[in-house]
């Protein structure tokens, strides 16, 4: 507990002082917000917190625009399963069963996370050329959730973004053949959430899932 309340502080003070820190801290923040979630056991979530660090990351890679690949129009999605997914094709019948999911998942054939309610969601998926998957630079004020990074190994040439239910009705965009790694990021906007998938070429590390991550909403 001690260790958790710790990391966690010193997590939400390099988030307060991000726009001062070389990479030496920036990297020692990161750390202690994935310290943090591992001492409370998965309880507390640092992925807001490690995307809006991100920022500071861009900065120091020299970035003042994010070096887009694609980017299709954000697309609104209708949800009966309170699930969204990132994938090349339609997922398995029994995608909803935790296991199946864990399995799909950490094989890199789709992405799944929970939206907590049924409905519609505003889906934009971006393929960038960078060495992290950031978000637009006046996007990170905006920042209310992000999953954990996953990968995706492509094989269809083609990424879709929609309801776990039928994603290939979603926004899609052509991609490269080969492994790449993503994020999702809810952002505030005037008419609710709006969930960002950004995806990069390349194939960083990623933590195994042992269950399908929740977005908390508004």
């Amino acid at each position: 507990m001690k260790l958790r309340r710790r990391a966690i502080g010193l997590g939400q003070d390099a988030v307060r002082a991000a726009g001062t820190l070389e990479a030496g801290p920036l990297d020692a923040a990161i750390a202690a917000l994935r310290a943090a979630h591992a001492a409370s056991r998965g309880v507390y979530n640092p992925n807001a917190s490690i995307t809006k660090l991100a920022k500071r990351r861009m900065e120091l890679a020299g970035l003042s625009e994010l070096p887009l690949i694609a980017a299709p129009r954000a697309k609104g999605v209708g949800t009966d399963t309170a699930c969204l997914a990132i994938a090349c094709g339609p997922l398995p019948e029994l995608f909803g069963d935790q296991p199946v999911a864990v399995a799909g998942m950490n094989a890199g054939r789709f992405f799944l996370f929970s939206t907590g309610a049924d409905g519609r969601y505003s889906c934009a998926l971006r393929l960038a050329e960078a060495e992290a998957p950031f978000l637009k630079p006046g996007e990170y004020k905006l920042v209310v959730e992000a999953t954990p990074p996953f990968r995706l190994n492509m094989t269809v040439g083609r990424i879709f973004f929609g309801a776990a239910e039928d994603v290939a009705r979603g926004t899609s965009v052509p991609a490269a053949d080969g492994a790449w790694t993503g994020q999702v990021v809810s952002l505030r906007s005037g008419r609710g959430l709006r969930h960002v998938a950004t995806l990069i070429p390349g194939a960083a590390p990623v933590s195994p899932f042992h269950a399908i991550p929740e977005m908390r909403e508004l």
